[in-house]
């Protein structure tokens, strides 16, 4: 009877530890899934802003004044810092949370050279590591990930075409903060609390907020 009674126990333990474990991978599913959209729509927003920018009359302005043979000095030089102030308006007004949504805002010319960025339009030529791809689509928003000794970095990058003709990118860094504001972890010390982020890319995984290798 004593052995009847241990079996039972035993048993009744081992189902109630495999109902919670179930339980508990349920509950990990919806928090996936929750924090999946939230990132989804946090980048889709993203998308947009770039397609905005693409759109707006101060970017394109500069395309079309040097199709017309306008000068650096004069029409081209006002073009760029029309660009600028449209770039910089861009990231001072987009924040998560009282975080701002962007480090920094770029053109680059087909070369890879920055003609154009946030802060002003005076300042030496910079080089991106980001590369543009042949036949890169300028409907398509890519993510280019930068990272050595540093935290991970996301800059987002949407290709231009000026008349059906490739002329560079717009790019877009976006602050560690935001990103780290879209996983925060709760304080109530809940399932969620024990969770970590990742980006996979092909066979790679890479934490979050941590350091990754420059080449992917």
């Amino acid at each position: 009877m004593v052995a009847v009674f241990l079996i039972f126990i035993v048993w009744a333990n081992y189902a109630s530890q495999v109902e919670l474990k179930r339980l508990s991978l349920v509950r990990y599913r919806e928090y996936a899934s929750v924090e999946a959209s939230t990132l989804s729509h946090f980048f889709m927003e993203r998308k947009d802003d770039l397609f905005d920018l693409e759109a707006s009359n101060d970017f394109t302005a500069y395309f079309k004044n040097k199709a017309l043979g306008m000068s650096p000095q004069y029409g081209l030089l006002a073009s760029k810092i029309e660009m600028s102030e449209l770039f910089s308006r861009c990231v001072s007004r987009k924040y998560l949370n009282e975080i701002k949504i962007y480090d920094r805002i770029a053109f680059i010319n087909k070369d890879g050279e920055t003609l154009v960025d946030n802060a002003n339009v005076f300042s030496p030529p910079e080089w991106c590591g980001a590369t543009l791809q042949d036949g890169a689509d300028s409907e398509t928003v890519r993510i280019w990930i930068e990272g050595n000794d540093t935290p991970l970095r996301l800059i987002l990058m949407l290709p231009i075409a000026f008349e059906k003709k490739p002329v560079g990118a717009i790019l877009a860094w976006i602050n560690p903060d935001a990103l780290q504001a879209l996983f925060t972890v709760p304080q109530d010390g809940g399932l969620n609390a024990n969770r970590f982020c990742f980006i996979t890319r092909g066979n790679q995984t890479y934490p979050l907020l941590h350091e990754v290798p420059r080449q992917l």
